[in-house]
């Protein structure tokens, strides 16, 4: 496959150990200013709408995990594992659109430099807590969302069946790579570093989730907004959109 430096991503693998990694990523300084910049401005919205009915941070966003949270928490305590949350911006924003707040609990799972910052931002919060370890199997949550993580993950069905220790009734991943593809590897270009990323048969996917006592009750698409990207492939791995998956304990 010829080489190109604009593209995105690049070649296709059988797994994460055929890929060199330049770097850890997710625990690197550019990481950590481009969450801080999200999280800012997210926080300035919610400070400048604050007697607007229904905030502009709410727009876009994925709203499998408001609705089953808002449903939840409308008369128990909930608590959400948020798998690769970044600083808080899936936490905020779902906090804006739940009505009964005040039953809602998260728990992030993020990098140590994440965490850190994290800490800082939301001392004063005691709705949030930021964890840069996997918790515990004697942990329980009611619903495990990964947003935009799960592609990340070299040994992803390990990562399922920790999940599923913490006996979540829901589980949620969105904008997640998986459809109706072959599934492989590839590498993808992050301000000059190569980072391995997975992208999923749909299929296989939903597989696994029914093989650890998931059912899959919805899904979606999402526009990924790379499709002019996916050229570099072969036609049996290029995906024009990613997923919205939602699942629910048997």
């Amino acid at each position: 496959m010829k080489k190109n430096n604009n593209i995105i991503w690049d070649g296709v693998y059988e797994s994460f150990s055929d890929i060199q990694s330049e770097k850890e990523v997710f625990n690197d300084n550019l990481w950590l200013l481009s969450q801080e910049k999200e999280v800012s401005k997210i926080l300035n919205i919610i400070e400048t709408e604050k007697k607007i009915g229904i905030s502009s941070v709410t727009e876009d966003s994925h709203d499998a995990l408001s609705v089953i949270l808002g449903i939840k928490a409308f008369e128990n305590k909930v608590t959400v594992l948020d798998f690769g949350g970044g600083i808080g911006s899936t936490f905020l924003k779902s906090l804006e659109m739940v009505e009964n707040i005040n039953n809602v609990k998260f728990i992030i799972l993020e990098s140590e430099i994440i965490c850190q910052k994290a800490q800082e931002i939301f001392s004063k919060n005691n709705q949030v807590i930021f964890v840069n370890k996997i918790p515990s199997n004697s942990f329980k949550c009611d619903i495990v969302n990964a947003s935009s993580s799960m592609q990340y993950i070299d040994d992803w069905k390990g990562l399922l069946k920790s999940f599923q220790n913490y006996k979540p009734e829901f589980m949620i991943f969105s904008d997640l790579p998986a459809g109706d593809i072959e599934s492989f590897v590839t590498t993808q270009s992050y301000y000059g570093n190569k980072i391995p990323v997975r992208f999923y048969n749909l299929g296989e996917f939903i597989f696994a989730m029914e093989a650890i006592g998931y059912k899959l009750t919805s899904k979606a698409r999402q526009d990924n907004g790379y499709k002019n990207h996916m050229n570099v492939f072969e036609k049996k791995y290029r995906l024009d959109y990613f997923s919205t998956l939602v699942f629910r304990a048997l």
